[in-house]
């Protein structure tokens, strides 16, 4: 069984009526999409620190490309059509 915390907040009025629409667009309570929110919020921050965490390691090891080969990466970027992106 899993134990749930308890957690009361105050949203703003916009939001709330956000979160209403919300809620009866996908046929889901309130509480599920607020959780859902939190959850995915969560990752994204768990994956950013992650994502830091690895390139200043990196950096710390002294990997690192050098200026030039930026700039030509930067411009084979700019020169892609949108059928050649991958």
């Amino acid at each position: 069984m899993t134990t749930k915390a308890a957690l009361s907040l105050d949203l703003p009025e916009e939001i709330d009526h956000r979160l209403d629409r919300v809620s009866a667009l996908t046929n889901k309570s309130k509480v599920t999409i607020v959780r859902q929110a939190v959850a995915e919020y969560l990752d994204q921050i768990d994956w950013r620190s992650r994502e830091i965490e690895a390139a200043l390691a990196e950096a710390d090891a002294g990997v690192f490309i050098s200026h030039d080969t930026m700039l030509q990466w930067a411009a084979n970027l700019a020169s892609e059509t949108p059928s050649t992106k991958q």
